[in-house]
């Protein structure tokens, strides 16, 4: 069932998946093609991507490792292990309790709670080791 073309999700995929086919480009034309597929059968974007089903989780931990490195590196330099962790996860607090995303160090702290599944004291521990 489609709605309102100005308000309808699936309109706009397949605006793209046409501007996706003019463009001749080769990336977009294959995203084009892996949203064809998901949006005609019933299949995960994942699966129609050629991925794994966790890939995107795959990709969000990695993104997330990534975040939380750079964020010691930047913030606390030269602190490992337990001290570390407790530091991380008392900014996480601050973060949770904002009502927006904060400036500094909060905020990227915020950036990476948004990714989901923070990780616990013992993961930061172990992490930063």
């Amino acid at each position: 069932m489609s709605g309102d073309p100005a308000t309808d999700p699936a309109a706009d995929l397949e605006s793209l998946i046409e501007l996706a086919g003019i463009s001749g480009y080769e990336a977009a034309v294959r995203a084009a093609g892996a949203l064809r597929m998901w949006l005609d059968g019933n299949q995960l974007l994942e699966e129609c991507l050629g991925k794994a089903a966790g890939w995107r989780s795959g990709r969000r931990r990695a993104l997330r490792d990534e975040m939380l490195g750079a964020l010691a590196a930047k913030w606390f330099p030269g602190m490992s292990g337990s001290p570390l962790a407790k530091e991380i996860l008392a900014a996480a607090k601050c973060a949770r309790r904002a009502q927006r995303r904060p400036d500094g160090m909060i905020g990227e702290v915020h950036d990476i709670i948004r990714l989901g599944n923070f990780p616990d004291f013992e993961f930061l521990r172990k992490f930063f080791k």
